[in-house]
Formats: structure tokens, C-alpha cells, sequence
């Protein structure tokens, strides 16, 4: 049977049982739809799973608790989405287009969205350039005593959240990223796959401005402590590189550009007040350990490289221990969650490491238990 008459018979079996009213067992066959098709890759395969994600699996939602499996999502990763330069630019209002030679102080300079439809991407080879554009929007005109338009003080539009994880040179580490983005709470409204990682974003519905700035960087902090990606997108006026662009780094050095791509997509966009959980509360004086005394809440899934793996393992580590309050009997089970977080956290772990994770656990247990 033909892939497109495939594709026809599961869709219509899907939903003739969510009508019939088992959303549940429509949801069972959704999953095995996905599994069944996990070898293919070509442009069906993708609009057929895509209708199942974001058409039928919200239906299925409004009917009771049904989670997005994080699996599903994965298999929207891989296939380059093919959108121009303008499609791109209209999702974010405002945006301040810039080139810049790929190398260790190279030149830049602000282009107009004119300028950039009279270049073609052999353009950007040919010069080692690199095309980049600001997610958030800026007035036109630049601000007195400033040589340009892109500043912090300059803002216009605030029209999205976005991370970028950064120093995954291999498409081992790649397969980690991969992982941590389809596990996210909120799904991406883009994925974009660079040389060394990813840059993923959520878009804003329309309306938030300059005046939602403190927020937003508040909330843009949580994303980047909860990814442990890159520090540097915490400022509003930051750049990323355009999609169907090149990375021409190595170019300058005799080796091979990486073009920039976008590999997921969804019709999704949020408010802000959807990202709470990322936005750091107001202090509040306490009794120590308490509301969430006595409960063990095993810290998500992080991305951890060598250079941050034991600062992170006491974070978490003290986090972990500080909501058990006095519940000493539930120290074995806090020390084991750290252990498995810190297994599947790590790309690469050190021989020493379940040694170093029952030392800082002792020191805790130590301190809080007597």
C-alpha cells in the first residue's frame, strides 16, 4: 500500500475511535502509528505525524489528562523545513538584520531587509559571512548619543522566549539536545539545529513591549537556568543566526561551513503567564523546609558538559535534600534520585562519579539530620 493511503487508513482509525468516544485507546494508537513509521523520513511521513501531534492529540487532551510523549515530539527533529528569509522575518516584528565576518573580530554592520533580498546565499559563502537577526523588535530610529538601533534601551517588541545549547560538536551530544528539547513542558515554536547545537524559541502572541522587559528577562533567566544553556541570551537585544544561513567559522580556517536549519516547527504561541514556572518568586521569610517539607521532587533532566557537571550536582543535590525537611527515612530514596539524575544528566561521565555524589550526599544528610 501506497505511504500516502497509509497515512489515510491510520488517520481515520484514530479518530473513529476518539469519536466513539475511547480518546484513550485513540491516544494508544496515535503512539503506535508513530512507532510503526519510525524509519521513514521522507515529507509525508512528516505532515501525517505532524497532523497527529497538533491536531488530533489536543482534541484528545480536552477529554481528560493525555501527556505529548516526548517520543512523538523527537520524531519531528531531522528534516530541514524550507523557509526564506522573509517567511522567517515576519515572525518576529521588528527584528534588526546583521552581517558579520565569521571570525575573531570581524567586521559587521546593519542591513535593511532590502539589502538582504538583493544577497543570495552563495553571497555569505563567498564572503565567510554570517547572517544574523534579533528575535525581539526595536524602533526604527537610533537613540541619541548611539550608533545603532539594536540596544537594550531601544526596544519595541518583545516577541519571544528563546535559549541556545550550545557546545554539542557531535551528533552524539546532538542526540542528547535533541532529547532535552522533546522533553520540555512547553513545546518549541521553532527548533534550529546550528553547528554546535540549538536555538530554541517560543513565540509571544502579540501585544507584549518594552514595558513587559523586566519580566521577560526574569523569566528568560529561569529558561537558562532550567536548560543550562548559553548566559549570554539573557540580554533583550540579542542576535541569533538566521536560519538557511551559513556558520562560516571554519571556512576562515580551510574547513567546511554548517548551514544553519530549521528542523522543528508548530503553530504554537504563548503568553507569558504560560512560563511561571520559570520566573524566579519574590523571597518570602519562612519557617525552614516548610510548606514542601517532607516531599522528594527529583530535579529534571539537565544537559551537563565537564565544565559544569559538580556545580550543578550540588545545586541540585541541596535543592533535593532541602524539601525533605526532617524526614530522615527518605534520604536513601533522595540520594538514588540524584544518582539516576546525575547518570542521565551527564554526556560524559567521570569514573569517580557515584563516589562524588554519596560524598556531597553525606555532607548533606550530615548537616541535616545530625
Amino acid at each position: 500500500m501506497e505511504s500516502r493511503e497509509c497515512i489515510r487508513d491510520d488517520i481515520s482509525a484514530i479518530n473513529a475511535l476518539f469519536d466513539g468516544g475511547m480518546p484513550i485507546a485513540s491516544k494508544n494508537l496515535l503512539f503506535a502509528v508513530v512507532e510503526d513509521y519510525r524509519d521513514e523520513r521522507d515529507r509525508l511521513y512528516q505532515v501525517g505525524i505532524r497532523y497527529l501531534v497538533e491536531v488530533l492529540l489536543p482534541k484528545i487532551k480536552g477529554r481528560g489528562k493525555v501527556e505529548t510523549s516526548s517520543d512523538i515530539r523527537l520524531q519531528l527533529f531531522g528534516n530541514e523545513i524550507d523557509m526564506s528569509w522573509d517567511e522567517w522575518i515576519l515572525y518576529f516584528r521588528g527584528t534588526n538584520i546583521e552581517i558579520f565576518e565569521d571570525k575573531q573580530g570581524g567586521r559587521n554592520k546593519a542591513i535593511t531587509q532590502k539589502q538582504l533580498n538583493e544577497m543570495s546565499l552563495d553571497d555569505f559563502y563567498a564572503s565567510k559571512t554570517g547572517l544574523f537577526y534579533s528575535p525581539n523588535g526595536f524602533f526604527e530610529g537610533v537613540q541619541p548619543g548611539k550608533k545603532r538601533r539594536r540596544t537594550q534601551n531601544n526596544v519595541k517588541y518583545i516577541n519571544a522566549f528563546f535559549i541556545d545549547l550550545d557546545g554539542a560538536g557531535t551528533e552524539e551530544l546532538k542526540a542528547v539536545q535533541r532529547r532535552v528539547i522533546a522533553e520540555a513542558t512547553l513545546e518549541p515554536t521553532f527548533v534550529v539545529e546550528t553547528k554546535n547545537g540549538f536555538h530554541v524559541i517560543w513565540l509571544l502572541e502579540d501585544g507584549y513591549d518594552a514595558q513587559s522587559g523586566v519580566r521577560w528577562k526574569n523569566i528568560q533567566k529561569g529558561l537558562i537556568r532550567s536548560f543550562r544553556s548559553d548566559a549570554a541570551c539573557s540580554d533583550v537585544s540579542r542576535l541569533l543566526r538566521m536560519p538557511n544561513s551559513w556558520h562560516c567559522k571554519d571556512l576562515w580556517k580551510g574547513g567546511e561551513a554548517f548551514k544553519v536549519r530549521v528542523v522543528h516547527q508548530s503553530n504554537v504561541r504563548y503568553r507569558m503567564d504560560d512560563f511561571h514556572m520559570f520566573e524566579k518568586k519574590e523571597k518570602r521569610i519562612m519557617p525552614k523546609f516548610e510548606p514542601q517539607a517532607g516531599k522528594l521532587v527529583s530535579p529534571p533532566i539537565a544537559t551537563l558538559t565537564v565544565g559544569n557537571r559538580h556545580a550543578a550536582m550540588k545545586e541540585e543535590a541541596a535543592r533535593t535534600y532541602a524539601l525533605l525537611g526532617t524526614s530522615v527515612e527518605l534520604a536513601p530514596q533522595a540520594r538514588q534520585a540524584m544518582k539516576d539524575w546525575y547518570r542521565l544528566s551527564c554526556i560524559e561521565l567521570k569514573p569517580n562519579w557515584e563516589k562524588e555524589v554519596d560524598d556531597y550526599c553525606d555532607w548533606l544528610e550530615l548537616n541535616q539530620f545530625n
